[in-house]
């Protein structure tokens, strides 16, 4: 992780940047357009399916999880940045478990290389944004709301940094967590009707 990091980081700082980021996804706005992503990308995923083969459901909910966390996060939403920062997230999460040793050919080597294109690429989304002076209307994402703070703290290299580390719960806590809930309504045919019956019919 980077200097950066929200993890790293302490004091007022920090919790400028949890309150931002917290008010943001309060905002039933963010949260109905979420929930809206999270029902594209699931039906996309499913749309692949194919009979009589098997479905790895971890694998699947951590390419769903993936692109609702960077949608949120800086906004991209599908396309050729999708695909180059996913390949790069990828590389950059197989060297956090890595023997420390950091020379060319090395676990770690290829994930600290990764993780300095998925920099380079934050930062042109984020001089983009600058550029077409989004920062002077609706947040649509949590860069945006980090970049229309006034606080000369959150600088570019900060906001970057904290996008990847954000991204890091998709790659295995959240999709974990849809594995076993998967699990448990198949194994649980009463809790499966009680969802589908009380829950369902409020999100739609």
């Amino acid at each position: 992780m980077g200097k950066s990091s929200i993890l790293l980081i302490n004091g007022s700082l920090q919790r400028r940047i949890h309150g931002l980021i917290g008010s943001f996804f309060k905002s039933p706005h963010i949260k109905a357009r979420i929930t809206h992503d999270m029902q594209k990308y699931v039906q996309q995923s499913m749309d692949n399916w194919q009979e009589n083969c098997p479905v790895y459901i971890q694998h699947q909910a951590k390419n769903i999880a993936f692109q609702v966390l960077v949608k949120a996060l800086i906004g991209i939403d599908g396309g050729e940045k999708l695909d180059i920062l996913k390949i790069n997230f990828q590389e950059f999460i197989a060297g956090l478990m890595s023997l420390p040793i950091n020379f060319p050919g090395t676990t770690l080597y290829r994930s600290l290389q990764a993780k300095k294109r998925m920099v380079k690429l934050i930062q042109n989304i984020i001089q983009e944004k600058r550029e077409k002076n989004i920062m002077s209307t609706v947040n649509e994402d949590v860069a945006d709301v980090l970049l229309n703070d006034t606080s000369r703290e959150l600088t570019d290299e900060l906001i970057s940094d904290n996008m990847i580390d954000f991204m890091i719960p998709g790659e295995d806590s959240v999709p974990v967590l849809i594995t076993l809930a998967v699990k448990y309504l198949s194994d649980s045919p009463l809790a499966l009707q009680q969802l589908t019956v009380r829950i369902l019919p409020a999100l739609l």
